[in-house]
This record gives structure tokens, sequence and C-alpha cells, in this order.
């Protein structure tokens, strides 16, 4: 994972924020729980170890426990996500490059990164609430016909109005946005590794348990479901809920 060449502010707050976002697949031959098990075991050590060397301030891991089986896209395995200081790192450009060699390496054992979307979002807090509980990811495709300038507006400045108006009804408490830019297709990462197109946002969602009127939450529901058929690919976005491992936080 290399450096992303972007600040980071800090892991739990800032609605101007870049976030390296992963949507990890495993490999064919591996079991889910065997992709986790060396994910925790073996590739966090080696984040943390190359940390000051790529000036990695934040890393957290997504672990897949549950799949939103209404959704026919393959849901992934986990997400790495991590936060990038470049003016801490303490290596030239070639202990970098090296650092970022050795994580790559040790990904290729695990991930099927030919399957395995990785770009650097744009960090928006939509609803700072605690992350309490599994945490609900999904990955976004927009709509044929939708440009990603036309999707990032309609996410942010409807979709998520609606959403977080009634938390009597959806009971979100933390709602964030993860946008891709433009030239996620060239981002130098997603590049080395042959990744796929990358998903044009990945939402992080907490929720609290709510008992709403049926009556009430019904047409607020409907109009949830219409919102979001008008300019997402659901059947192309996948949605999980996880355990966040927080590994490097400073």
């Amino acid at each position: 994972m290399l450096d992303s060449g972007r600040t980071r502010a800090t892991l739990h707050t800032g609605s101007v924020t870049s976030r390296l976002v992963f949507v990890l697949y495993r490999l064919p031959e591996m079991s889910r729980e065997e992709f986790q098990q060396y994910w925790s075991v073996n590739h966090a050590p080696l984040v943390t170890s190359v940390a000051d060397v790529l000036g990695i301030t934040g890393y957290q891991q997504v672990h897949t426990l549950r799949e939103d089986t209404t959704r026919p896209a393959p849901a992934f395995d986990g997400v790495a996500e991590l936060w990038f200081d470049p003016s801490r790192s303490t290596a030239s450009r070639e202990e970098q490059r090296a650092a970022g060699a050795l994580l790559l390496e040790d990904e290729r054992r695990f991930i099927d990164l030919a399957a395995s979307p990785i770009w650097l979002a744009e960090e928006r807090v939509m609803s700072d609430g605690p992350k309490e509980g599994l945490r609900m990811t999904s990955a976004v495709r927009r709509k044929a016909g939708t440009t990603r300038d036309e999707f990032r507006r309609h996410w942010a400045d409807v979709h998520a109005p609606l959403a977080l108006a009634h938390p009597d009804v959806f009971g979100i408490s933390r709602y964030v946005q993860l946008h891709a830019p433009d030239d996620a297709e060239t981002y130098a990462p997603a590049v080395v590794r042959g990744a796929p197109e990358p998903f044009d946002g990945l939402a992080e969602v907490y929720t609290t348990k709510v008992d709403p009127d049926p009556e009430v939450a019904a047409p607020l529901r409907e109009a949830m479901a219409a919102d979001s058929e008008s300019f997402i690919d659901r059947a192309a976005s996948p949605n999980t809920f996880g355990r966040v491992d927080v590994i490097i936080d400073r």
C-alpha cells in the first residue's frame, strides 16, 4: 500500500480528508476465515512495521461478518482503509518504494488483486455519531447514464439528507461517504496492482435500534428506495456488515 501523497487530518473527525480505500476479495483457494486470519495475523504487523517509512497515520481493517443477500453483486471479504501524512515519513523515496513493494508482495499471498478496487477517496462526514455495533459498508456504483460528478452531488446533497432526516425511522447514528475522484482509474496503487474499475463511493454507516410506526415508516422507506434507484446500480453495489479493527491511530 503505497504513499498516497495527500494529507490526513485525524482518524476520527474532519470533513475534508482523504482516505485510501481498498475493497478486498480473497484468493479463490482461500476461505473467508483463512483470508481474514492471514490479514490480521500476518499482514497487519507488516503494515505497522513500515508505517513510519510511508507516513501512515491511520490504518483499520473492516472484516465482513454478514452479507446483504438481497444484492446479486458478490460481497467483499473486507475493506482496508488508510490515512497518510507524507510529512511524517522518516524515509527516502527509495526506502518508501521498497516498503510499498514489500506490502504488495504480501498482498499477493491472500488478496485477489485483479478483483479488488483501490482508490484514494474524499471523505465526507455526513453524521459524526458513535461507532457502536457492526459497521454497515456499502460499495456503491452509479447508475448507467449518470456521470461521476452527478452521482457525487446527488449522493451528498439529496440522498444523505433524506436518510438523515428521520433517525426515528432509519436509526442512522454515523454516516460517512467516501467519494471516488474523477481520476480514480489512474491512481498509481490501482495501476500497479492491475485493480478493476473502482466503485464510485463507499458508505460507512452505523445505526441504533429503532421501533418506528409502520404507517409512518412505509412511505419514507419507499421514498428512500426510489431515490436509490434513481442514481445507484444496486445490483452492482454489494453491502456488508462487519467488525472494525483499528490497527494504527496516531
